[in-house]
């Protein structure tokens, strides 16, 4: 009986070391994740709030834009009508088109774009 106990009390203490093992090995692993999703949306946030700062300012101009950081950053998030639109706008202007027939038509279909983008990446 006596040794039946004390095999009891060695299975219950074995059990308690291998959970206690596995919850120190995932608790990093699990810290890590939270830390690169919050780094991820920090980063994210950093973006759409530059992009949305740019587009909106009176610096703002078709061709200007590509040369920023944020728009080669967001382009492959914006959808298809949205790069076939500003390139179209692109092409016209680099063509000798006014330029300011278009900066504010390319303005609201950015703004609408990123809104978009905020709203599919869960930062508003």
């Amino acid at each position: 009986m006596e040794s039946l106990i004390a095999t009891e009390k060695i299975i219950v203490a074995v059990i308690g070391l291998i959970s206690g093992g596995v919850g120190s090995l995932c608790a990093p692993w699990v810290n890590w994740g939270i830390d690169k999703r919050r780094l991820r949306r920090t980063a994210r946030y950093k973006l759409i709030s530059s992009a949305r700062e740019y587009v909106g300012s009176k610096q703002y101009g078709v061709r200007q834009y590509i040369k920023k950081d944020h728009y080669h950053q967001l382009r492959n998030e914006f959808s298809k009508s949205t790069k076939l639109q500003f390139d179209e706008a692109l092409e016209k202007t680099e063509h000798g088109e006014n330029v300011a027939d278009y900066r504010e038509d390319t303005r609201q279909l950015l703004l609408k774009e990123i809104s978009r983008i905020e709203k599919r990446w869960y930062l508003i």
